[in-house]
């Protein structure tokens, strides 16, 4: 699958080089959000984006309204523990449901197809369920 048969734009919190490269496999658009600091020349691609933006800090919920929403992503999703709250709360602020597999195979997919399976367990992890933020605002 190409990138324009994809189904939708992916973002990725806090992802290391081999997420990355998987979600580069999904061929889906991916937008990968990093802490400052952070080398984007391996995560990046011809079909990527990139933000350096404190996804810990108070700022990030306007990060998402602003930068994120524009864009339309099918999800966000994070690979690192550090990243899944983050994450969780961008879903939610952006109404998204599913869990950050459902969200990764819904942006790589092109109606009725599912992605790579081998691509899907390399980004995600040991995937741990829901993605949505529960009352309360604790996220995974």
């Amino acid at each position: 699958m190409t990138a324009d048969q994809a189904g939708g734009r992916l973002v990725l919190v806090d992802a290391g080089p081999a997420a990355a490269r998987a979600a580069h496999r999904l061929g889906c658009h991916t937008v990968f959000v990093q802490l400052p600091g952070s080398a984007p020349q391996e995560l990046v691609d011809d079909r990527s984006g990139y933000y350096s933006v404190d996804f810990l800090g108070e700022g990030f919920p306007a990060f998402v309204e602003e930068v994120l929403r524009p864009l339309a992503p099918t999800g966000v999703v994070s690979p690192s523990a550090r990243g899944r709250a983050p994450a969780a709360l961008a879903n939610a602020l952006l109404g998204i449901d599913g869990s950050p597999a459902e969200l990764a195979r819904r942006a790589a997919a092109p109606a009725g197809e599912d992605p790579e399976a081998g691509a899907l367990s390399a980004l995600l992890p040991g995937e741990p369920g829901p993605s949505t933020v529960p009352e309360g605002g604790e996220g995974r």
